[in-house]
């Protein structure tokens, strides 16, 4: 390969991937459930429960609404709909910027112990009654023992 061929390879590469940078892929729709699952095996452990979301790093809302919705073992439901805080700049464990998204992070709970041992399910959505709403990257629970 001549020397001007790999250039311009490498001048195509990098064109290509900077215009897939600055597309919305990678973006989830307003409405698509994140699904964690967690099986609980200990129901005297404590744990912390956190939500995380990749969110565009020009969304201009002050908060960002979301449903948390969880699934015990027995199929018996829970539902929160949350108002969360969206920082203007990074702050230290709440959020981090890189580029065209900021990572965000919340505490959810801290302490628990989950009522009975087995498979968990928690599902975390956009509230779609948010008319602004933006698509989102990444959105889930991180749980942990404490």
């Amino acid at each position: 390969m001549t020397l001007i061929n790999k250039k311009l390879s490498t001048l195509i590469l990098s064109l290509a991937i900077f215009i897939i940078s600055c597309t919305g892929l990678g973006k989830y729709p307003a409405g698509h459930r994140h699904v964690t699952r967690f099986n609980a095996t200990d129901t005297l452990l404590l744990y912390s429960i956190d939500l995380y979301a990749r969110v565009p790093a020009t969304l201009k809302n002050d908060v960002i609404s979301l449903i948390v919705d969880i699934t015990s073992p027995e199929g018996k439901r829970y539902r929160d709909t949350l108002s969360l805080p969206v920082p203007g700049t990074a702050v230290h464990g709440i959020s981090s910027k890189s580029g065209r998204w900021s990572d965000l992070k919340w505490r959810y709970r801290h302490g628990v112990n989950f009522s009975q041992t087995g498979n968990w399910s928690f599902a975390v959505v956009l509230n779609d009654k948010e008319e602004d709403s933006p698509g989102t990257g990444e959105m889930g629970v991180i749980i942990r023992k404490r």
